[in-house]
């Protein structure tokens, strides 16, 4: 088997023909994209569908954002080499200024979710009417209601960026584009978020185990390993053994990591920081927390190897033992604050720590206990890492996964930490309040 290392992605061993052919491709595919996206627009006015925000994403923008994907890809295959000897040079300057990117995305994004909440509660204000729960006002009701957007004149115009303002934030009053743009963010976090937590596990292990663990890659303590060996991943090649029940095997990782990201929808960040703040957040969450084990069968199952089998049910008769404790453990901050509302339990916290749940009483506390306990047998964690059980399992459900697939159990995994551990700090530990008393 061939070995992947950093000389082979900055100096990679790429037949030169093969990549003039992804190149091509790359760049016709993108054309054909930006066509469909001309064809799309003109579309949209000529019928008369110019305030159809679905269709302006489906038809407009989709499109067009594929296709400086493939350009940007196909210029990344153009200068591999001297974007690998720069990723080396400033891999930590790369790696500050993409958190402070991502910090920046995130406020600008919320910016102008409430910009155009508040544009529209204005507009509706104006007529005398409560505004819907989905805006619908064109980018001239829009400019009417931002600052200058009323020339003072008649044959004036509106200032130019007041009018460009109108047009930016018109598609942000669309459930649906707020939507999208939430669960591209949820999935970049989740995949970020496994990957340092892959990395900080490995860590910690190395230095249990009185060895460094991972020193090499992106310099500073390793910290870029995940990362490279998500690249390694991603180049490997699919394996499907010939006993396995094909669409089963290739259906079950995507079972094991899109209900852990639909958990996200329900689970608040800060208050008013959730995708939907639901009633039942908390149902909600824990019924997606509990489908990937269906995934995990199935690929265990549809593997045709018995190691992967044992594990599968190793899974599940252990999320069967443990799920009624959890759900028993989760019931008392409910009592306690009276709603299943994770923003209201988050909000009952603010007074520093001595209001946390997990101090309120004795039971609380326990509860507090369980859900730990509870939680590491949920996420498959140890001690309670029976269903993969390197030392007589091999891998568990996962043996016959490799490449791209194998990933997508992981990132499942440490995408349900993070709801889980989420959930212990909104019912338990305070929510997004520091744990000083307001002053």
């Amino acid at each position: 088997m061939g070995e992947f290392t950093a000389q082979d992605a900055i100096r990679p061993r790429w037949d030169p023909a093969l990549k003039q052919v992804a190149i091509r491709r790359l760049l016709y595919t993108a054309a054909a994209l930006v066509a469909i996206a001309f064809v799309g627009g003109a579309f949209i006015v000529f019928a008369g569908l110019a305030e159809g925000a679905i269709l302006w994403l489906i038809l407009v923008i989709g499109p067009f954002a594929s296709a400086v994907a493939a350009v940007l890809l196909a210029v990344v295959i153009r200068l591999h080499a001297i974007i690998g000897r720069l990723l080396e040079r400033a891999a930590f300057g790369v790696f500050l200024g993409a958190v402070i990117g991502m910090v920046v995305f995130a406020w600008a994004v919320a910016l102008l979710f409430e910009c155009a909440d508040s544009v529209v509660a204005a507009h509706y204000a104006s007529q005398g009417a409560g505004a819907p729960a989905c805006g619908c006002l064109t980018t001239n009701q829009m400019l009417a209601q931002l600052p200058g957007g009323v020339p003072q004149k008649p044959r004036n115009d509106p200032p130019f960026w007041t009018a460009v303002s109108a047009y930016l934030i018109w598609p942000f009053q669309f459930r649906i584009v707020r939507d999208v743009i939430l669960a591209l963010g949820a999935l970049g976090m989740v995949s970020i978020t496994a990957s340092f937590a892959i990395w900080w596990e490995r860590k910690v292990a190395g230095r249990i185990q009185s060895r460094l663990g991972p020193m090499r890659v992106g310099g500073w303590h390793g910290w870029a390993q995940s990362i490279a060996d998500g690249l390694k991943l991603v180049q490997k090649e699919d394996i499907v053994v010939a006993g396995a029940d094909r669409p089963l095997f290739r259906l079950a990782p995507y079972l094991v990591f899109i209900p852990v990201l639909a958990a996200f929808i329900a689970l608040p960040f800060g208050a008013g920081w959730a995708f939907r703040d639901l009633d039942v957040a908390l149902i909600f969450i824990l019924s997606m927390v509990g489908i990937d084990v269906v995934g995990v069968i199935i690929g265990g199952w549809a593997s045709n190897n018995k190691w992967s089998v044992y594990g599968a049910m190793r899974v599940a008769c252990q999320m069967v033992s443990y799920e009624i404790p959890m759900g028993m453990s989760l019931l008392v901050p409910v009592m306690t604050v009276g709603t299943l509302n994770l923003t209201r339990i988050g909000e009952a916290q603010a007074g520093g720590f001595q209001t946390w749940l997990a101090f309120a009483n004795p039971f609380t506390f326990i509860a507090a206990g369980v859900y730990f306990i509870a939680s590491l047998a949920s996420c498959k964690r140890a001690p309670f890492d029976l269903p993969e059980a390197e030392s007589e399992l091999v891998a568990g459900f996962h043996t016959e996964y490799s490449g791209f697939r194998w990933a997508v159990f992981f990132f499942g995994e440490y995408g349900a930490m993070f709801v889980v551990a989420g959930l212990a700090t909104v019912l338990f530990f305070g929510a997004w309040y520091s744990p000083l008393p307001a002053a």
